[in-house]
């Protein structure tokens, strides 16, 4: 059977009650500060950001919640999230797994998760929680399923309702099952994501993770028709917009290495907090906890402000808000690009012998076109910009959704719309991982003659000694167009090499000395010496 907490199927362009809320805390590591490279770091692999609470909550069961991350790893955490939660709630047994299929796990695949040594651990109201890293080999794209135990009545529970994807669970007092391989136990699915909020893998330093900030556009969300009731049909094939991208980025050999993680709530808006309808804190009270402090956070994309112009907001409103949030991502060390909103057009109205598009208002309208020529005009202090409104527009009607990417209700894209998205990203403007911090180096060298011996040598000048460890430089030794000495050398710790050739005719020689780097320094160009041997 359906639980009866499924997603919100409203079309999510509705007014929502304002409400002042105190910004959600950061889940990640805090200001974002590369690794050394060769070294690895925690980088988010899969997220699905609280959006509101669920009603009567759970008592003695397990829920077992499936999740698809876009990266994989040896080694993951696990973040619990009890955002919206009106108090405390104890989560008795927790544990990871590969996904067989439905709510099967793959035999031997389970890892029990701990918090602070503990199988178990309460989570305060408004607080989040980390798990201790866990061995877990997988890849990316590969589900995982976390299976948490709740022994003691929670209350309204946080969730992220627009989940696409379904997770599963035990019968009221069913008791603990997070160690059951099989999937018997779990008699009700949905396609809410309950309590976890995201996943992190440990990876290679040169690994980073590409943000995508939003709404229901970003979340993923698909309407089966004008009603704006949630397209079913579409579930568990990870077919969102940051699905797509993740995809597309790993399929490009020499691309950025980086993850792709789903920051949209369906129904957010950029002013206005909505998570009591399903919304989530408003995009600028929810920034630091789903963007900026996301663990390994290197880019952002950010689609946002339909909800707040149907909301009546005005382009100055909207405008600020967005510069505001590049500023902030900015300042925690990320790239960040925009995105023109895509239109929101709700059908055709019969006007006589003319068929008219109708908008979300047509003031409405006017302001959204208003905020994507300040977004195409660079004004907003962004890195750059996707303008998903020119890869989804009709040709047509460009205040409308092509009927081809039109998902049924003219606001939300299907998933062909949401794959056109994904193409419509340069991937070439995505920063990625840029591994540091690294020591500025300069490289000296010297080339004498002595008894028809050629002695080459010098030394990386750099701020720390200690950081050369690891460091190598190539010598190569040319007369005319024929090399007489190449060799490759280790730089002692104490940042000194040296080379010599015991014999040369006599003539004039070029050396050249390139500096192949360590994970700490930043290389430089070669250095030639010449050298007029008598």
């Amino acid at each position: 059977m359906r639980l009866a907490w499924t997603a919100v199927t409203a079309a999510l362009v509705a007014a929502a009650v304002s409400m002042a809320a105190a910004a959600a805390p950061a889940r990640g590591d805090g200001v974002v500060t590369a690794a050394v490279c060769g070294t690895t770091h925690w980088v988010g692999a899969w997220a699905a950001d609280p959006s509101g609470t669920l009603g009567g909550g759970f008592a003695d069961q397990t829920l077992r919640v499936i999740l698809t991350p876009h990266i994989g790893g040896s080694q993951l955490r696990v973040h619990i999230s009890n955002r919206y939660g009106p108090k405390p709630v104890t989560f008795t047994r927790a544990s990871v797994a590969l996904r067989q299929t439905g709510a099967a796990l793959v035999a031997g695949s389970s890892r029990p998760l701990s918090f602070a040594g503990q199988p178990g651990v309460t989570v305060p109201a408004g607080g989040d929680v980390v798990s201790d890293p866990a061995p877990m080999t997988f890849a990316a794209f590969q589900d995982l399923a976390v299976s948490l135990y709740l022994a003691d009545p929670t209350g309204p529970a946080t969730g992220h309702f627009v989940g696409r994807e379904r997770s599963y669970a035990t019968a009221r007092s069913g008791g603990d099952h997070t160690a059951d391989e099989a999937a018997g136990a779990f008699v009700a699915s949905t396609a809410t994501v309950i309590y976890l909020d995201a996943v992190d893998a440990l990876a290679p330093a040169e690994v980073g993770a590409a943000v995508l900030f939003g709404d229901s556009v970003i979340d993923g969300y698909e309407s089966s028709g004008p009603s704006g009731a949630e397209e079913q049909g579409g579930i568990d094939l990870n077919h969102r917009f940051p699905d797509y991208l993740a995809r597309r980025l790993a399929a490009q050999p020499g691309g950025p290495r980086l993850s792709v993680l789903n920051a949209g709530i369906s129904g957010n808006r950029l002013l206005v907090d909505a998570h009591q309808t399903g919304g989530g804190a408003s995009g600028l009270n929810r920034l630091d906890a789903d963007a900026a402090g996301v663990a390994g956070a290197t880019d952002a994309i950010v689609l946002e402000g339909i909800n707040d112009i149907g909301g009546q907001a005005s382009v100055e409103q909207v405008t600020g808000a967005l510069a505001e949030i590049v500023v902030r991502l900015h300042a925690r060390g990320l790239r960040v690009l925009l995105g023109t909103i895509t239109p929101a057009g709700t059908g055709l109205l019969n006007v006589g012998s003319l068929l008219l598009p109708v908008y979300v208002g047509t003031p409405g309208n006017l302001v959204r076109l208003a905020v994507n020529s300040w977004i195409r005009n660079g004004a907003t202090g962004a890195d750059g910009f996707v303008d998903f409104d020119a890869a989804l527009r009709a040709a047509a009607l460009p205040n409308q959704l092509d009927p081809r990417y039109d998902s049924g209700d003219h606001v939300h894209p299907n998933y062909l719309g949401y794959s056109r998205m994904a193409e419509n990203v340069d991937l070439s403007a995505l920063r990625g991982a840029q591994c540091g911090p690294r020591l500025p180096t300069k490289l000296r060298v010297g080339a004498r003659d002595r008894s028809r011996r050629l002695r080459v040598s010098g030394s990386l000048l750099t701020t720390a000694t200690a950081a050369c460890a690891g460091a190598s430089v190539t010598v190569r030794a040319l007369r005319g167009p024929h090399t007489i000495l190449k060799r490759r050398l280790p730089v002692t710790p104490a940042c000194h090499f040296a080379a010599t050739r015991p014999s040369m005719a006599r003539g004039r020689i070029e050396v050249r000395v390139s500096f192949a780097g360590s994970p700490t320094l930043l290389p430089t160009h070669a250095r030639s010496v010449f050298l007029e041997a008598g």
